[in-house]
């Protein structure tokens, strides 16, 4: 049974001999046929195809039309068949037509028999023309990879944004922000505008090595409320400056500007990058200031538009000991101000308690902490201060209070008791330290109660 299927198989490729078709189904296929010993050789229709014929075929013209990138590779893997080395090789390349395109190929070579030197006398190969393939395998490739990488970007942004998000605190949002802001895009420094009447103000700026921007490009972003890359900035260490407006519910809050001192930064993936980014950013900062002002709010007094016992209590510990050696605390109340709503009305008292909060705020320093303690008292810590100096604000203050006008309610006159305590502070107890400060100067307010009002004692 074997020996007669083997004996039709045989017939069958007698046959196809027989038929003088051999040769064009071979050439057809991409089969080739050389001699290097003699020259001779069959090429196949790819060959043609390219426009070369089988003279330049036989002058091993392919040697000398392979890419460049290519070249080295094949010369290696093809003179080691031919000196021997190997019977067979495989790969791809490219080869130039006649047009000047280049057509990817997929070769196969096999030496049948050599001549007495070694030379390949009879060899077989065969060309496959890949070109439209190879191009859509490559263009396969490139959108599997754009998609993993926007997939790993959705990833990246949608951490990015949640870390953004996961505080209230300004100062924290804004760091986060930045931080996370660096890991999409390349900056040498950063800034957050927040939009203020429709003009940008800085409120963060990261980075080393370059200046702090103007807000030009940030106020052209937030009007055209689309991406601003600019390339031609004259502002020193800032060649390239891409600002993306930060857009809520459409309104722009703010802005998020990029900068870097090279000339080329920031391009088409980036600034997408940007966008999208900026849709986490918009919302951790709006998530921020509202907080913010939320807290703001809750410890401030909303007559005198200083800080409240909230805000006292909050904040006074730290601030009593913020330069770690002494400080002054200053404790007043207005006088006879019960006599000032019972005869005029409480509107005529917020407008005393109004004045005095913005008299009391321009007397002080900035790091000091001007509160409303309670219905007319106020309390003043004032860190790093003498005793002097303390007395000092505080005789300020009295004078200020006497030439306080009240244009609705010019026959009321103001003033206003003192009491002032000074001593250096121990920064391992702040609460304590705090309550110490406050008994202290509250004894000379008393004092200065009993000696007739209007005026300031220091508690020794």
């Amino acid at each position: 049974m074997g020996t007669n299927k083997e004996s039709g198989s045989n017939e069958l490729f007698e046959r196809l001999y027989r038929s003088g078709k051999l040769p064009s189904i071979l050439k057809g296929l991409g089969v080739f046929l050389k001699d290097y010993a003699s020259g001779a050789c069959v090429p196949n229709t790819l060959w043609a195809d390219l426009g070369y014929s089988q003279e330049q075929l036989g002058a091993e013209l392919w040697r000398d039309l392979l890419h460049p990138d290519d070249r080295e590779r094949v010369l290696a893997s093809w003179d080691g068949v031919y000196r021997g080395e190997a019977d067979a090789w495989a790969g791809e390349f490219r080869i130039k037509s006649t047009s000047g395109e280049w057509c990817t190929v997929r070769h196969r070579t096999f030496v049948l028999e050599r001549d007495d030197a070694g030379v390949p006398s009879l060899t077989v190969g065969v060309d496959e023309e890949i070109t439209e393939a190879r191009a859509a395998l490559e263009s396969e490739r490139g959108a599997r990879a754009l998609a993993e990488s926007r997939l790993a970007d959705a990833e990246l942004l949608r951490t990015a944004g949640a870390v953004a998000s996961s505080t209230l605190d300004r100062s924290e949002a804004l760091d986060l922000v930045l931080a996370q802001a660096r890991s999409l895009v390349q900056f040498d420094a950063a800034v957050v505008w927040q939009l203020e009447d429709g003009k940008p103000l800085l409120i963060a700026a990261r980075g080393a090595g370059v200046d702090t921007p103007s807000g030009d490009v940030a106020a052209k972003a937030a009007l055209e409320r689309r991406p601003v890359l600019d390339r031609s900035s004259g502002e020193s260490g800032t060649r390239s400056r891409l600002c993306v407006p930060l857009v809520l519910m459409n309104r722009v809050i703010g802005a998020l500007e990029f900068l870097s001192d090279a000339p080329d930064a920031f391009g088409a993936e980036c600034v997408r990058k940007s966008i999208v980014f900026a849709d986490s950013a918009a919302i951790a900062l709006a998530n921020a200031l509202r907080y913010d002002d939320s807290e703001r709010n809750a410890r401030t007094d909303w007559l005198s538009g200083l800080g409240n016992r909230r805000q006292f209590e909050d904040l006074g510990p730290s601030c009593l000991v913020s330069h770690k050696g002494r400080a002054g605390f200053i404790m007043l109340d207005l006088d006879h101000f019960k006599s000032v709503n019972d005869t005029w009305g409480h509107t005529a008292g917020d407008e005393v308690l109004r004045a005095f909060g913005a008299c009391c705020a321009s007397m002080t320093r900035e790091d000091d902490l001007v509160c409303r303690y309670g219905g007319e008292e106020f309390a003043i810590i004032m860190p790093g201060a003498s005793a002097q100096a303390a007395m000092e604000a505080a005789r300020r203050i009295l004078s200020a209070t006497r030439d306080l006008g009240l244009p609705d309610y010019p026959s009321i006159g103001i003033t206003v008791s003192a009491g002032v305590f000074a001593d250096k502070v121990d920064s391992s107890r702040p609460q304590a330290e705090l309550e110490r400060f406050m008994r202290q100067a509250d004894v000379a307010l008393y004092r200065a109660k009993q000696g007739g009002r209007d005026r300031v004692e220091l508690q020794r």
